[in-house]
């Protein structure tokens, strides 16, 4: 199995690798249960992406997440220290060796991956000395020694700045039989090497090479896979002697794979496709049931992953071949889901340790019972047999007992019994053994089945005529009798016995069916626990819709409320991008520190009800004062075209601050009860079903839309317009800046051209009344130069107590400022490098951008366009999933209790003395308990009750998921959970219909 990249892999996932440059390092985590895993969070604003890192192994995006330790390790935390929030400038890699360099802040840090040996991590600082490392590596023959405070030599300074080249190579046959000839020496120095090595093993020494073996090692760049796909190609055996092989078929499997390589690694393939094989799992068992669903597919295992499509022609088992587009991805895919089928294969082996351990369970008990049936069958056995031979019973009985009253010795006797069977003796053949301690002895009687057997035969024999009878071994049992009993007493023993052994097997089958049950639940148990204590399969990380960011809700009338977490957020709900002030409304509350919510009306004839707006109200408050004093208030809302940004006079407000030019309209006091609950992201199939329900509904009713494309377009123009006028401001700016630099040059030259000498290194303080003292000293001492003040001075005895003072005066030099100083200049001049790369990679694609985005906004702008609605993203969020629904995703939603009646899983909550992480906690504690139902069959007959798959989703959830919706309010209480109360699935429902409000008039 291939379990790490090369060099051909690294360069590629290095190209591709680049979409995450001007990205910052958000932070560092360590997985779970390795100490060589990392994850690396890069972000930019509204966009993340996560870099997974096996130190040597592996380097890719992810799409999947992982569970991550809480404490970091020493490592990372030096990583955080240096790293954490810095941007990454540029990554490299070194050649095309498996090295990777990745800069931060303009080359003020690199940090570097290497793929090779056991692999490294490495910290440098602008100087390429080491900060910290994963590993330390002690200094060898070929390589030297990495530890803190050494310096990293594997680049130097232009690596970022020069571009590597790569010259495509050509093989020849002459070439070939060099290497051939060379393979002797090659083997004789490898075998020196391991003798001196300490782990040195006695292996028989090779004397030649594979034709495969001999190209990688004399063409590294090229990938043992690459070379071996196109010997096949050739015809030629990977595995055949270099020596045997021919030389023409190889020269052109090795042009062939260096011009793959060339193209391969060139930067004209924006995207590659990437293959995956896997191999059929000879283990799967597709009757088989997991307990837990962990959605992967074990029928195959994936093995290698290429760049290319790879030959199987030698493959032993049946093969599947998996395209990918996009290198990365095809990475991403092929260790996330060998993780995650790693995880499978270690529940099923939990789960068949669970399954063996109930199968011993009750094969014990069947044993039981099974013993005491024999032992029932045996004793009447017994019992029969000797009432039907009571008189050979008692006569070997008295023959015994008589012995015994001579007072014989016992030994004695034996060998009397002995003797008397090699005489032919019949009673005394009856006797098998003594157990004279206990007054007892062991006799041999015919069975009672043999006999009965034997009586039909006879008499179908005589019957038939025949009169030589047939000689057959009769099958003897063994009976116990006592000396001091009668036979017919020895035989009612057998008899009770007998009826003791059916009283407790009765016994034994009443209680088998409750110990079974006990260890069923025990193993179950168990199981549970060692499930546990395994990692989880690995999540698809959900792309989070636009309004997750805000605090957000559904309003029971089906329309959407967003609120601001801050006052940058409400600005961009209440810019011309996102604002309709048409049919969006504004609501919130006088008191401090409340919301400012939003409620997006999709529809032009039909105005909000008044419940959408007491619950946005609610929202409003629950941040103020009230929710933690419990204070019953009212909110107030305005229209859209009530709202400004701007004061009376034209400026614009400060963020988070509006300008309502109308009366205020408020709402009736309302209560802080408040609701935790989920809503379900379903599949495709789903989404498109709640969406045909949804447009059949709406035309039925007659709803019309806001008319998108016209806003669109006018805010489109807005921001263009914006956006020119910030371009003019920025030309003026430089323009100015260019003017300012000019006469800086300029000034900086004049004061170059002056005698630095001649000016003092520190201006005299005058002092009042001294002035006409100072100017007799200058008179009278015009004429003297600097030569000759020092050599008065000198004379005088003062030069000694001048010369510290001008010592004084000149700032001391400070290493560490030194550096400092050393890594801004160096950080400067990349940075000014990179712009003048940028303004000549830029200037040169500036004309055809133009017309691409001109294009683009006609485009956009088209009649054609469908227009975009949140409720399009409301189709795929049901509250209560129905039994053909397939769910994704779960998403926590914060709301007021009244939005929530329609949901599955729901709880209310009020102002209480809780903390938000106990209160989620406790929430997720409650769900995780309620009943699931039995099988999937029986989904549509409850629509209440829980499904596997969706505690399995929650269960998934991360807490700080679950925090970030409720962290608008303070300290909380759960007060009760709610019923579900009918609908049919989707959150849209009835909402926002005349149907839906003649309802409730009704009801009324």
């Amino acid at each position: 199995m291939k379990q790490r990249i090369s060099a051909l892999d690294l360069q590629i996932i290095t190209s591709e690798l680049r979409s995450i440059v001007d990205y910052r390092l958000q932070n560092i985590y360590n997985v779970v249960n390795s100490n060589r895993h990392y994850v690396f969070k890069f972000s930019i604003p509204d966009l993340k992406k996560n870099l997974v890192v096996d130190c040597g192994a592996k380097l890719h995006l992810t799409d999947f997440a992982r569970s991550t330790e809480l404490t970091p390790s020493n490592f990372v935390t030096k990583l955080r220290k240096h790293l954490k929030t810095r941007r990454l400038s540029g990554l490299r890699q070194v050649g095309n060796d498996r090295i990777l360099v990745l800069e931060f802040s303009d080359g003020l840090f690199y940090l570097v991956f290497e793929f090779f040996s056991a692999g490294n991590i490495i910290l440098l600082d602008h100087t390429r000395k080491i900060l910290s490392l994963q590993r330390l590596v002690d200094e060898k023959e070929n390589n030297g020694r990495y530890a803190v405070n050494s310096y990293y030599t594997m680049f130097g300074d232009d690596l970022f700045e020069t571009e590597y080249t790569y010259e495509k190579k050509v093989y020849t046959a002459e070439a070939v039989q060099a290497w051939i000839a060379r393979v002797p020496e090659q083997l004789q120095a490898e075998q020196l090497q391991a003798e001196q090595s300490h782990f040195h093993k006695k292996k028989k020494q090779s004397t030649t090479m594979t034709i495969q073996k001999l190209a990688f090692v004399n063409a590294a760049h090229l990938s043992s896979d690459l070379i071996k796909t196109n010997l096949h190609a050739q015809g030629v055996n990977p595995s055949l002697n270099c020596t045997e092989a021919e030389l023409e078929p190889v020269v052109r499997a090795l042009n062939d794979a260096e011009a793959e390589y060339v193209h391969l690694s060139g930067e004209t393939v924006k995207e590659l496709t990437g293959f995956i094989v896997a191999v059929e799992n000879p283990l799967f068992n597709p009757e088989a049931e997991s307990s837990v669903n962990t959605n992967v597919d074990l029928e195959y295992l994936y093995e290698e992953f290429h760049p290319f499509r790879p030959s199987v022609k030698d493959a032993k088992k049946k093969v599947q071949i998996i395209e990918v587009t996009g290198y990365n991805k095809t990475l991403d895919k092929f260790f996330s889901t060998i993780e995650s089928s790693k995880y499978s294969l270690k529940i099923q082996q939990q789960e068949q340790l669970a399954a063996k351990r109930l199968q011993q369970a009750r094969s014990q008990k069947d044993n039981q019972v099974q013993a005491l049936v024999s032992v029932q069958e045996n004793n009447i056995r017994k019992g029969e047999a000797i009432t039907y031979h009571a008189e050979q019973v008692e006569a070997a009985m008295g023959a015994v007992q008589a012995l015994l009253d001579q007072q014989m010795d016992w030994k004695h006797i034996e060998k009397l019994i002995k003797v008397e069977q090699q005489r032919g003796n019949a009673v005394a053949k009856t006797v098998k053994s003594l157990n004279l301690l206990k007054n007892k002895i062991e006799l041999r009687l015919p069975d009672m089945d043999e006999l009965e057997f034997e009586s039909d035969s006879s008499s179908e024999s005589d019957s038939d005529g025949e009169s030589k009878p047939k000689k057959a071994q009769q099958k003897q049992i063994t009976v116990t009798v006592d000396l001091g009993l009668s036979a017919f007493a020895n035989a009612r023993t057998y008899f009770d016995a007998k009826r003791t052994a059916e009283v407790k097997k009765s016994k034994v089958e009443k209680s088998a069916t409750l110990a079974l049950r006990s260890a069923e639940r025990k193993i179950q148990m168990d199981l549970r626990k060692n499930l546990k204590q395994e990692t989880d399969v690995l999540k698809a990380i959900r792309t989070k819709y636009w309004f997750e960011k805000f605090y957000w809700f559904v309003s029971s009338e089906g329309y959407l409320v967003v609120a601001g977490r801050d006052a940058m957020q409400t600005d961009t709900l209440l810019s011309p991008e996102n604002f309709n002030p048409e049919t969006d409304v504004f609501v919130t509350c006088d008191l401090d520190n409340s919301l400012k919510v939003v409620v997006k009306n999709p529809y032009t004839n039909y105005t909000l009800a008044p419940s959408t707006l007491m619950q946005a109200g609610m929202l409003a408050i629950s941040t103020s004062k009230a929710w933690e004093n419990k204070i019953c208030t009212s909110a107030w809302w305005a229209k859209g075209t009530d709202v400004s940004k701007y004061d009376f006079d034209g400026t614009l407000l400060k963020p988070g601050m509006v300008n309502v030019t109308a009366e205020k309209r408020y709402l009736q006091p309302c209560l802080l009860v408040m609701g935790f609950g989920f809503l379900w992201l379903g599949d495709a199939e789903a989404t498109q079903k709640y969406r045909e329900l949804r447009l059949q509904r709406m035309q039925d009713v007659g709803l019309e839309l806001v008319q998108m494309k016209k806003e669109k377009k006018e805010r489109k123009k807005f921001v263009r317009e914006e956006k020119k006028e910030e371009e003019k401001k920025k030309e003026e700016k430089k323009e100015v800046e260019s003017e300012v630099k000019t006469d800086d040059e300029s000034i900086t030259e004049s004061i170059a051209s002056m005698d630095i000498k001649s000016l003092p290194l520190k201006m005299p303080k005058v002092v009042r009344g001294k002035k006409a003292k100072l100017k007799k000293i200058a008179t009278k001492y015009a004429d003297q130069d600097d030569e000759e003040r020092r050599m008065r001075m000198q004379v005088l005895g003062v030069l000694k107590q001048v010369e510290p003072e001008k010592q004084e005066d000149v700032p001391k030099g400070n290493p560490n400022h030194k550096i400092d100083n050393e890594a801004m200049v160096k950080v400067q001049e990349t940075r000014a490098r990179r712009e003048r790369e940028w303004a000549a990679r830029t200037s040169a694609k500036q004309e055809g951008a133009d017309a691409n985005e001109a294009l683009l906004s006609d485009n956009e702008l088209s009649d054609d366009e469908p227009p975009t609605h949140y409720l399009e993203i409301f189709d795929s969020l049901i509250a209560k999933p129905q039994s053909q629904d397939v769910l994704i995703d779960a998403v926590p939603v914060f709301a007021p209790w009244p939005a929530l009646q329609k949901l599955k899983y729901k709880v209310k909550i009020q102002p209480g003395a809780l903390k938000k992480g106990k209160t989620v906690a406790e929430v997720a504690n409650f769900f995780m308990q309620r009943a699931v139902v039995a099988s999937p069959e029986d989904r549509g007959k409850d629509l209440d009750v829980d499904w596997p798959e969706e505690h399995e989703l929650i269960k998934s959830m991360k807490d700080v998921d679950l925090i970030l919706p409720i962290s608008c309010a303070g300290k909380m209480k759960i007060v009760a959970s709610g019923g579900n109360t009918g609908g049919n699935g989707n959150i849209a429902g009835s909402y926002g219909t005349k149907e839906a409000k003649n309802k409730k008039s009704k009801k009324k």
